[in-house]
């Protein structure tokens, strides 16, 4: 039998500890006459059990269910830490990145302004009402896939003068101003631009660039 000090040396768990296992039910010392805890050899089987199930990061509550009626809720457990490990893979995939660039200053800022996006995205997601996706006016995405066809047969030169025309009565100047600014735009909003165009970023990238250019060319 051990006192509560000494079978706090052997196991390697704090006093404070051992009492707060006795207080969720997961210890039971018997009592001498003086009422002084005493430990057995049970306990420290006990306690050994405990450890091992902390150790897949189950709560003390968790422990006590598995204890008393085995692998009960294990599942879940994994899940969550599986999606855990995603998360951390994801931040470390996130530092390497940020690491490496040739402007870590920059690809810090990147990061933290795509990361404000997401969780932009996903409250506005939870609480949005069903509805379509977002699309950019039918006559805007039909010019713009005239113009990315145009660009793909390199006849740019002489659809031109037409192109810009009808850019010039499709596109808002308040939309040609916002476009001005997508140079820090994070990722993920261009890609959503894109797709409300019916459009890969790279393909919107290269429309939007040849309007700018055309919009700028002397005439």
């Amino acid at each position: 039998m051990y006192s509560t000090r000494a079978f706090a040396e052997l196991t390697g768990v704090t006093v404070k500890a051992l009492r707060h296992y006795e207080r969720m039910g997961l210890l039971g010392p018997i009592r001498t006459r003086a009422r002084y805890r005493r430990y057995a050899f049970a306990d420290l089987q006990q306690i050994e059990r405990i450890l091992a199930l902390k150790s897949l990061g189950l709560s003390l509550t968790s422990i006590k269910l598995v204890l008393k009626r085995g692998p009960v809720g294990l599942e879940a457990h994994r899940a969550l830490l599986e999606d855990r490990r995603a998360r951390l893979n994801r931040a470390i995939a996130a530092l390497h990145e940020i690491q490496e660039d040739a402007d870590p200053r920059a690809a810090l800022q990147r990061f933290m302004t795509d990361a404000s996006w997401d969780r932009w995205e996903a409250r506005r997601q939870r609480v949005a009402v069903p509805r379509p996706p977002d699309r950019a006016p039918a006559s805007a995405i039909a010019l713009f896939h005239d113009i990315a066809d145009v660009l793909d047969e390199g006849d740019q030169q002489r659809q031109a003068p037409v192109l810009v025309a009808r850019s010039r009565e499709i596109i808002a100047p308040e939309t040609r101003d916002a476009w001005s600014r997508r140079a820090a735009w994070p990722d993920r909003l261009q890609r959503y631009v894109a797709s409300c165009y019916e459009m890969e970023p790279d393909v919107w990238e290269r429309v939007v660039g040849f309007i700018d250019r055309e919009y700028e060319a002397p005439r």
